[in-house]
């Protein structure tokens, strides 16, 4: 009957959109992990920490402030210098423009 010609046709629809699926699912997988993986080494390349292990410091003021000018020093002034492995507390001798 018409009924159950009907039932076997979704039936065969559902098999075979699992199978489509089962097909796609691995390959979008592929996909998105390669993107994840792109994202990430990007980050890293830009990451703070990246940048330390270059050699380069991050040095800050005694209120936590990133120093950018040696002009907005003054002797006497703390200092705190982060690098890749560890701080280093120092205090202003001497500042040169």
């Amino acid at each position: 009957d018409a009924e159950s010609h009907y039932l076997v046709r979704l039936v065969q629809d559902a098999d075979a959109s699992q199978l489509r699926l089962t097909d796609v699912a691995p390959r979008l997988l592929r996909t998105q992990e390669a993107f994840v993986q792109r994202n990430a080494a990007q980050l890293d390349a830009l990451s703070p920490l990246r940048v330390l292990a270059r050699g380069y410091a991050i040095v800050q003021d005694g209120e936590g402030q990133v120093i950018r000018d040696a002009a907005s020093l003054s002797v006497g002034d703390d200092l705190a210098i982060r690098v890749a492995q560890g701080h280093i507390k120092a205090s202003v001798t001497d500042t040169f423009v």
